[in-house]
């Protein structure tokens, strides 16, 4: 196909047609390629590549216009879906793609990159327990407002989310691969999902036929891994015997070490700090992981809800390491890490040349103590989280309290 200067974007509210310059490509995929809009700020526009494609989406895409959720209308500066704004077409009416919000990549990252130290470290995250919790309750909070519209992500995944690292706040993309209701118009399967985060019940099984408890299973792994420092919840080691080869073949043979009650085939991971978490999310996690019947997105929702507020006092910063560790009061996780960690630490650092070179600098982000939980303004600060209240921190939390309450 020629290359195109012009296109015309389309609601599906009215007849009237835009006229845009097509800019630049900067991105996408196999099905489509990613260009800038000059002359529509804060959009970008995805065309599709093939004849086939083209007739494959035009009629998922004009069901997703039909069936927004109602996400998009929170938070219009951080949007959290890359959601269709408008159809794209040639002069002569042909379906081409569609336009959506822009996603700021030069402010967020893969929240990939949130899972563990060195990633963090690397990538110049904030360490500090609390960003992780809030990250995962601002995930939850956009799976429940998918749900309440009857769209399932099937292929949730953290490369697919990009982390806003100053607010914590989650963008979800490639929205159109999403399994997405379409009223009358039936159901527009997904077409894709990814190893490691596919249920057991999956096995054997198309992405086409999958639906929310798909999203439950995955939306329950990402959210072990962010409170465990990436550890996936099918990690485990063996009494005796080998282990599976793969990690999905492991979620496939049940092989969840995690629980309330101790497995005797299994054991947890070293590293993990699972017996450290509160009893409702430990609960929870069993549910998600030896159960059929998970916990909604709701329900993880509003579990994290109360540790993600610092305003809350059920994350307590840690004496030992306050900017870095917190815990449930149930003792601090990290510090006995730190224990576990610190002589094999003392030993590579007598093995590295003194004359090492760092490669590339680390990029840094700076982000603010200012935490957004989904849906909910104002923000809300970490550091408010004290583990003893002199007098001007307990004002100030007294103050920030006040001013929460009068805003919702």
């Amino acid at each position: 196909m020629a290359m195109r200067k012009t296109v015309y974007l389309r609601k599906l509210s009215s007849p009237k047609r835009q006229s845009v310059k097509l800019g630049e490509r900067f991105a996408g995929g196999g099905a489509g390629d990613i260009h800038r809009l000059p002359d529509v700020p804060g959009e970008v526009l995805k065309i599709y590549k093939t004849d086939k494609d083209r007739v494959l989406y035009a009629p998922k895409l004009k069901a997703m216009l039909d069936n927004k959720p109602a996400l998009l209308k929170i938070n219009p500066k951080f949007p959290q879906l890359a959601w269709p704004t408008s159809i794209a077409e040639s002069r002569n009416g042909e379906f081409l793609g569609f336009a959506m919000p822009e996603i700021n990549f030069d402010g967020s990252v893969s929240l990939e990159r949130m899972l563990q130290k060195k990633m963090r470290q690397a990538t110049g995250l904030p360490e500090f327990y609390g960003y992780r919790l809030n990250a995962a309750h601002n995930l939850s909070s956009c799976v429940v407002d998918l749900h309440k519209r009857g769209h399932h992500i099937i292929d949730l995944k953290p490369v697919n989310c990009r982390l806003h690292t100053k607010e914590m706040l989650i963008s979800v993309l490639d929205c159109d691969g999403f399994s997405v209701d379409g009223g009358n118009a039936g159901r527009f399967p997904a077409h894709q999902f990814t190893p490691e985060y596919i249920s057991p019940e999956a096995l054997g099984r198309n992405p086409e036929k999958l639906g929310e408890a798909q999203d439950l299973f995955a939306l329950a792994v990402i959210i072990f891994r962010l409170l465990n420092n990436g550890l996936h919840p099918f990690q485990c080691r063996l009494s005796h015997g080998e282990a599976p080869s793969t990690i999905q073949e492991m979620i496939n043979g049940n092989f969840y070490s995690y629980g309330i009650k101790k497995s005797r085939k299994y054991k947890p991971a070293r590293q993990s700090v699972h017996l450290y978490f509160p009893d409702v999310i430990r609960r929870l996690f069993d549910q998600a992981f030896l159960s059929s019947s998970r916990p909604s997105a709701i329900q993880w929702r509003n579990a994290l809800r109360d540790y993600a507020n610092p305003l809350s006092g059920k994350l307590v910063r840690c004496d030992n390491n306050p900017e870095e560790h917190a815990h449930f009061g149930k003792g601090c996780g990290w510090c006995k890490l730190d224990k576990i960690n610190r002589v094999p630490s003392r030993r590579r650092a007598t093995k590295t040349p003194k004359t090492a070179k760092r490669r590339n600098p680390k990029p840094t982000f700076k982000a603010s103590p200012a935490l957004v939980l989904s849906g909910i303004t104002p923000s809300i600060y970490l550091k408010s989280i004290r583990t003893a209240h002199n007098r001007w921190s307990l004002i100030l939390t007294i103050f920030a309290a006040i001013v929460f309450l009068s805003c919702i």
